[in-house]
């Protein structure tokens, strides 16, 4: 049994409390040059779509779980930024076209408000380093199941 992580299992118990259906929407990066896709997230009278850095091609798995926790990274870095320039450079678009960055930035700014009022403001993605460097709740998260844990 692997270790138990309770950032990764609050994860998992929020897309099941919510039953949440998360899903990539086509099968490739939605700008030329930058590794962003629109996941999908469903709720009971709730459809989001929302843009995502995926650098690593993590979405490749389909797990929801680490659907959740990239799209909950996304929310994060924009919530953080003092400002449209510090989101650019967090984001790592600062390179592209003002019109794709404009246009990732009005995109994020109409969901995750609805995003977070769906899911709440406590919920976090696992830490960076964690994931940066694959520390423990960085193999839980990429090794969890929502079928490990009871609804």
């Amino acid at each position: 049994m692997p270790d138990k992580y309770p950032e990764v299992e609050k994860l998992i118990d929020t897309i099941k409390r919510l039953k949440l259906k998360i899903s990539r929407q086509g099968d490739g990066r939605i700008y030329e040059g930058i590794f962003h896709e629109r996941l999908v997230i469903e709720a009971e009278n709730i459809h989001l779509v929302i843009p995502v850095h995926d650098e690593f091609d993590d979405f490749a798995t389909g797990s929801p779980i680490v659907l959740f926790h990239f799209i909950l990274t996304e929310c994060e870095v924009f919530e953080e930024a003092k400002d449209f320039e510090e989101w650019k450079i967090d984001s790592e678009v600062s390179h592209m076209p003002e019109e794709v960055i404009d246009n990732l930035y009005r995109e994020l700014s109409e969901v995750i408000p609805k995003f977070r009022a769906l899911i709440g403001q406590d919920i976090r993605a696992v830490s960076s380093n964690d994931l940066e460097f694959n520390m423990g709740p960085a193999k839980a998260l990429r090794a969890a199941s929502l079928d490990e844990f009871p609804s």
